[in-house]
């Protein structure tokens, strides 16, 4: 879907409505809530306080919705109604979150828990009164809220970091956009079934059910495993009994120059076929 970046460190906001008076904009997502940097002698917004009541009048004049990434407790530059519970850093044991029946709603192509990883999380509760409702928690804790502002805007906010290469990323962007536009989006999302092996034989990280990662011995493929897919697939009739299994392949990378050199010691493995 097309969109624009915003360096709000370094750029003004770009005119938000055409000439013809139409939104040039139909959401908003805040890589924080704050929008800080670091500047002069502590820590400041990326927007100033004109910036920020101009995006505001949009959204309320427009019915934009708005959707931070990352968000603090407290009520700069805005409220989200969340109020302090802890903090902290979070490594590669992930904390469970869990979808509230709001968040199920939003988020209705995920079953089960959300983990969260490799990331730095504000443990909150919601102002008791404000205008919203969690939509994850952890235990008591909230994670994400979605809330109405004073002046009738709609807004989604998370509690912790993230970035492309982690899980919670994968489960949460795509029901946040769809939320955010309204379900008005070019292109469209895939779910592929697919296994794509490269290396043969080399030893990678191993990615839990759970959310945590085994480097150390990590995951190496055998001879058995290698064979295993295509005889247990013919022999239970997975790849004929739905036309979607019917053309179920295994691709696989040729490195013939240098398997001769980076094969493993091995005494026992299948000789070669052709």
């Amino acid at each position: 879907m097309p969109y624009d970046v915003v360096e709000s460190r370094s750029q003004s906001l770009p005119p938000l409505v055409r000439q013809d008076g139409t939104g040039a904009y139909n959401a908003i997502l805040l890589t924080n809530g704050s929008l800080l940097h670091q500047g002069g002698d502590g820590y400041v917004s990326g927007l100033d306080p004109e910036e920020w009541n101009t995006l505001w009048a949009y959204e309320r004049d427009h019915g934009v919705r708005q959707v931070s990434l990352y968000t603090a407790y407290g009520a700069f530059p805005e409220d989200y109604c969340l109020r302090p519970g802890s903090e902290g850093g979070i490594g590669a044991t992930p904390v469970n979150a869990t979808l509230t029946p709001a968040g199920a709603a939003v988020f209705d192509q995920l079953k089960g828990t959300v983990p969260i990883s490799q990331s730095y999380l504000y443990r909150s509760v919601v102002q008791q009164g404000c205008q919203a409702e969690p939509i994850l928690t952890s235990g008591s804790d909230v994670l994400g809220v979605r809330s109405t502002s004073p002046d009738g805007r709609e807004r989604m906010a998370l509690t912790f970091t993230s970035n492309q290469y982690l899980p919670q990323a994968d489960l949460l962007t795509p029901g946040l956009l769809r939320w955010a536009t309204r379900g008005v989006m070019l292109g469209e999302r895939r779910h592929y079934l697919n296994v794509d092996v490269d290396d043969w034989f080399s030893h990678t990280d191993h990615l839990r059910t759970d959310g945590t990662i085994d480097s150390t011995p990590g995951f190496r493929i055998s001879r058995n495993d290698a064979r295993r897919p295509t005889t247990s697939s013919r022999a239970s009739g997975r790849t004929t009994r739905s036309p979607r299994t019917s053309g179920w392949r295994w691709p696989t990378t040729a490195k013939g120059p240098t398997r001769a050199r980076h094969r493993p010691a091995c005494s026992r493995c299948s000789a070669p076929t052709r």
